[in-house]
């Protein structure tokens, strides 16, 4: 098509570049805003499309129509419309195309348009031509600014409305028509191009008012969203009864340059609201539930097609900011992407081609530049379920090695802490064997033959206290430090009443020991028990324990000292001595430091005098201190 200044002129071509022939017809195209100055269908259902043009002569627009490919007559030439409005100094014009609909019901359809204006009050209008009786139809007068129509069955009866969308544009003056551009109106049209109902003025000043139709289970509901983009407020989503009655108002949250509907994977309608700042966000219809395409931040057009036949549409749309093209899966899922170079200027056209040996094929018109795009199944698609079969067995098998390792663990401990105590009742029978325990009674009957009822009454409570501490702490493998001391404490008394007091002892703690803190139990007891048998027994008087427990904050020091004989010369005197008591607590420490994870040493050395004569034992224990709040 192609405008000479005094009539224009439309050539056709096949897909060959063959020219079918060439028509020339009265009037221009200059002047009408939008590039988009015909409509084609098959009005009369041959199988053939026929081609409508829209001319401007002067003041006047004019339809024509070619039929016949081949006939060089056109069908329909310099058909009236109607005047076009000065505008501003000229017409300013814009078609508005809508499908070919039957209104009349005589099987022919008709040719239904609509003319929309800038500044100029009228046309701005909706028309119906039946072609066969050559008559002309026309909506109810108004200067509400169109842009846009889209038609569907709101009433049930099988026959689709005339929705109209609109914006307030505020270039006309209200007092004019009672239906004005100073505000948004829900309008919508019947088959005789009446209202519905009386048109909804759309409270608020709003850049433009999109109506909706949403099927939402086997019903359709119409709803609308109001948005305020040049005014820097929220959208507004209205919802309306059968006769145009608002029924609800929600606000968006968010100041949105363009919306889109798609539907989730259940077929449930969804709102995908732009902005270029905000981002691009897929609401649910209620507006309580949205989730963010973050990868996209302006939306410029959203199609839906069905691409690889699987009966769900796939939502086609173009990312103006990234300059990007995406196809979603049914509810804005799974995006595929392809880069294009494209810019708002661009005149953009968009169509789908079909293929009998591909998929549809996407057909991108961006002005110089055109775009063939397939989509279709990935073929390393089903490798993914081969990559989380792995990760899934990875997981798997790390939670079995995992659970392993903790059983083996929780085995180990359960292990020492059996033989822990194992050694614990070998600790007891050692050391609290029948000989010591009738030595004891024995020292008790002969402080009562003695006549010392005191003596023998604090011995006995001594030699009950040490029972009864077994017997508290049977089931432990730990005690408190106080506990130990005062266990060996009494132990000793016992020892040196037995050898009628052929031995002293004392115990020494220094200031910054804590009395609380957890050590092996019989630890301290022994190795005293140790010196009492090996170092002090064979010395007839004057033997003696010294015990010093001191403290840096880091360590616990324990340190046994006595004056007896040696470890020499008691090794030659072993006697009934097998020395179990000190190998039983030398593994009892090496498992405590496993299980209580505290470092414990135990050091036993030789003390001589200034002649170099072995004059007793030193036994120095280490405990790390261990919090119990770990």
């Amino acid at each position: 098509m192609r405008d000479t200044g005094v009539f224009t002129w439309v050539a056709i071509y096949d897909h060959k570049e063959t020219l079918y022939h060439q028509w020339n017809f009265n009037g221009v195209v200059e002047g009408m805003g939008r590039p988009s100055f015909a409509i084609s269908g098959d009005y009369n259902q041959c199988g053939q499309k026929e081609l409508f043009f829209f001319t401007l002569k002067s003041d006047s627009i004019f339809l024509h129509s070619v039929k016949d490919l081949y006939n060089p007559d056109p069908s329909i030439s310099i058909r009236f419309i109607t005047l076009a409005g000065p505008g501003r100094g000229k017409p300013d014009l814009w078609l508005l195309e809508a499908e070919m609909q039957d209104l009349n019901g005589d099987g022919n359809k008709e040719l239904i348009f609509g003319l929309g204006t800038g500044f100029s009050r009228f046309p701005r209008s909706v028309f119906a031509y039946y072609i066969d009786q050559d008559s002309l139809a026309r909506s109810p007068e108004s200067s509400y600014h169109i842009n846009g129509l889209f038609q569907a069955d709101i009433t049930g009866n099988g026959q689709p409305e005339i929705i109209m969308r609109g914006m307030s544009s505020s270039n006309i003056d209200p007092l004019l028509a009672r239906y004005h551009d100073h505000s948004n109106w829900l309008m919508m049209l019947d088959q005789n191009l009446e209202f519905l109902f009386e048109p909804v003025e759309i409270p608020g000043r709003s850049t433009s008012f999109v109506p909706l139709l949403i099927e939402k289970d086997g019903a359709t509901e119409l709803k609308g969203i109001s948005l305020r983009g040049h005014f820097n407020e929220n959208a507004v989503l209205y919802s309306f009864s059968q006769k145009g009655k608002i029924t609800d108002t929600i606000d968006t949250g968010m100041n949105v340059s363009a919306f889109f509907v798609t539907h989730n994977c259940a077929g449930q309608p969804m709102v995908v609201f732009t902005n270029a700042r905000e981002g691009t966000f897929v609401y649910n219809l209620s507006l309580n539930k949205r989730s963010p395409l973050s990868s996209i931040n302006s939306l410029a057009l959203l199609q839906h097609f069905d691409f690889d036949g699987n009966g769900a549409l796939e939502a086609v749309t173009l990312s103006l900011s990234e300059s990007e093209l995406h196809v979603f899966r049914a509810g804005m899922k799974k995006p595929a992407t392809e880069a294009i170079n494209w810019y708002t200027t661009v005149p953009l056209m968009f169509s789908v081609k079909e293929s009998t040996t591909y998929p549809p094929l996407i057909s991108l018109q961006l002005g110089q530049d055109h775009y063939l795009l397939s989509y279709g199944p990935n073929p390393a698609y089903y490798f993914n379920f081969l990559y989380y079969l792995l990760i899934y067995a990875g997981m798997l098998g790390f939670a079995f090695t995992t659970r392993n390792i903790q059983k083996r663990q929780i085995q180990r401990r359960l292990d020492t802490e059996k033989k822990i105590t194992e050694l614990q009742l070998s600790m007891v029978k050692t050391q609290l064997d029948p000989h010591f325990t009738m030595n004891a009674i024995n020292a008790i009957i002969y402080s009562v033959n003695q006549n010392q009822k005191e003596k023998a009454n604090e011995n006995l409570h001594r030699f009950s206290r040490l029972y009864r501490s077994l017997l508290l702490s049977a089931d432990s493998t730990r005690r408190s430090l106080e506990d130990e001391l005062n266990f060996c404490r009494d132990y000793l008394e016992l020892e040196k009443a037995r050898f009628d007091n052929a031995f002293d002892f004392e115990i020494n703690i220094g200031k910054n020991v804590d009395l609380h803190q957890l050590v092996p139990k019989m630890m301290v007891q022994t190795h005293a028990e140790n010196a009492v048998k090996q170092g002090l027994s064979p010395v007839p008087k004057g033997g003696k324990i010294r015990i010093d427990i001191t403290s840096n904050g880091q360590q616990l020091e324990i340190e046994i000292t006595d004056n007896g004989i040696g470890r020499q010369q008691a090794a030659k005197k072993a006697g009934t001595s097998t020395g179990k008591g000190l190998a039983i607590m030398k593994e009892f420490f090496n498992l405590y430091k496993k299980y209580y994870k505290e470092d414990i040493s135990a050091d036993i050395q030789d003390v001589f005098d200034d002649q170099g004569k072995a004059s007793g034992t030193r036994v120095i224990i280490k405990i790390s201190r261990h919090d119990e709040s770990n």
